[in-house]
């Protein structure tokens, strides 16, 4: 296929490739992400995400042809670049051949349904995690306070999955004002802790428009977001461990909030 190709590390689409990739300030003001790899490349076509330029290696263009179509066919840009420059912009060792620059969609959260919210939660893996159990569970959207991990974050969209091309997700500046705002909305809001005394999540019925706070991987919740809450919430546990990853304890969470709903 006759691309336009690009053999310097100096283009300037290279440059800003790049600075996508390493610079979390630089997505965040162009409002852009950078991902790679067929199968994220390819779910953001199906999903409709805004393609500015898609960046192939002649082999993968070789390999997959088909798919090479489809993908030119919705992005702005196609550009063939060579196995060494593909690896500047690439966040894994290997890379497949195909690394894609796009906007995430501006899906606004519901006025009501049951929400994720993320407490300055800062490992990409967890996040692109939660969001991926959140999209499959049909949670209905995803609240991160300003210094959780963004969703531009390459890991965190790699982990996700594509779930961030169609989960509605939020950036607040201020959590515990949003909290409040939600509840004006008719949400219920609780918030996740380790304590034994508090109420467990076996015994709790979650309404039908409700909000979950998971913390921070070291900390847990704030204080002045707990503060914000309806009521505190806890996994009882019958091990040692005092407290589970961030992203694993939020899959049980989403279970229970969303049990006997899955799919409907």
């Amino acid at each position: 296929m006759p691309f336009e190709q690009l053999k310097s590390a100096e283009n300037p689409k290279i440059k800003d490739a790049v600075r996508l990739l390493t610079n979390a300030s630089h997505r965040a003001a162009q409002n852009r992400f950078i991902c790679e790899g067929l199968r994220l490349v390819r779910d953001a076509v199906q999903s409709g995400v805004t393609l500015h330029e898609v960046f192939v290696t002649e082999q993968f263009c070789q390999q997959f042809p088909d798919e090479v179509a489809r993908i030119a066919a919705a992005a702005a840009q196609v550009y063939c670049v060579t196995p060494s420059l593909l690896q500047k912009i690439s966040d894994t060792r290997t890379p497949q051949g195909v690394c894609a620059v796009g906007t995430l969609p501006a899906l606004a959260l519901p006025q009501h349904g049951r929400l994720m919210v993320c407490d300055r939660l800062q490992d990409p893996a967890n996040l692109g995690a939660l969001a991926r159990t959140a999209e499959a569970f049909g949670i209905d959207g995803l609240l991160l306070s300003a210094d959780s991990c963004a969703p531009h974050n390459p890991k965190a969209l790699r982990a996700s999955m594509g779930a961030f091309f169609r989960l509605p997700t939020a950036v607040c500046d201020c959590l515990p004002e949003a909290l409040c705002r939600l509840r004006e909305q008719g949400f219920a809001i609780f918030g996740s802790v380790v304590r034994d005394e508090t109420c467990c999540l076996t015994e709790l019925t979650f309404p039908a428009s409700c909000a979950l706070v998971i913390g921070n991987e070291a900390n847990g919740v704030c204080d002045a977001v707990l503060a914000a809450c309806d009521q505190r919430v806890t996994i009882r546990m019958a091990g040692r461990a005092e407290s589970l990853n961030a992203s694993a304890a939020a899959t049980v969470f989403m279970w229970e909030m969303t049990k006997g709903g899955v799919g409907k």
